[in-house]
């Protein structure tokens, strides 16, 4: 959350209060909120974020609310709710999602000891082990999108406006792709990165680089105490 909160702009101490509100916003992206989650958000976040992009957009600087401030589309500035829903959208996306994938290390190695020692032992593997735990936890389980237009996928035909649920772990552990070894965890796995945890396409996470920096960070420490 603080890698996070430092790339939005916000204030050093206000981090920590900062990380208290990204589980709530996680929790209201999950469908979980309570009225008092709801309450915060738009009592407390949204002001604050909003208070900070209106100082960034008067004197902007390196970070994303003020790119946010300043970013035009068709000529035509982002709306206030545009911005408030960004802000709080990688706020929570920029902290939870990694949060579950570092969790997934330390839980798969924990199931399979003998792919730990793999990876403890050769960077290249270590490196190829955060997209198998992409691939095999898959910290993202599933998004929900709304179709923009007939199609038919695998001779089921899906309407303009149809709800859809696209479930990532299911595509990641998918036997037509992965063949019989889909649903082995396997950190020598040669075409790991050809996972689905970030999604794809125009909806791919535009945080991906930094979730696995991060995550690599987090292994390499861990590898040097082992």
């Amino acid at each position: 959350v603080y890698v996070f909160a430092y790339l939005l702009g916000v204030p050093e101490p206000d981090w920590s209060k900062v990380a208290g509100w990204a589980t709530t916003i996680a929790n209201v992206g999950s469908g979980v909120a309570e009225d008092s989650d709801m309450e915060l958000i738009f009592g407390e976040v949204a002001p604050y974020l909003m208070a900070l992009v209106a100082e960034r957009a008067e004197n902007p600087t390196d970070d994303l609310l003020s790119m946010l401030s300043q970013v035009r589309i068709d000529g035509e500035p982002l709306n206030e709710i545009q911005v408030m829903t960004y802000a709080l959208t990688l706020l929570a996306a920029g902290s939870e999602t990694t949060q579950s994938l570092i969790a997934g290390i330390a839980a798969c190695f924990d199931m399979h000891p003998d792919q730990a020692q793999k990876a403890f032992a050769d960077p290249d593997v270590a490196t190829n082990a955060v997209e198998e735990v992409l691939r095999w936890w898959t910290p993202v389980m599933s998004m929900a999108r709304q179709a923009a237009h007939d199609v038919e996928v695998r001779g089921v035909t899906i309407r303009e406006g149809d709800g859809l649920l696209l479930a990532y772990a299911s595509a990641n552990r998918d036997v037509d792709h992965w063949g019989p070894t889909a649903e082995d965890f396997d950190v020598t796995r040669s075409d790991a990165s050809g996972h689905l945890g970030f999604g794809v396409g125009e909806h791919f996470c535009m945080g991906a680089a930094l979730a696995r920096r991060e995550a690599r960070l987090v292994l390499d420490e861990v590898i040097k105490r082992a």
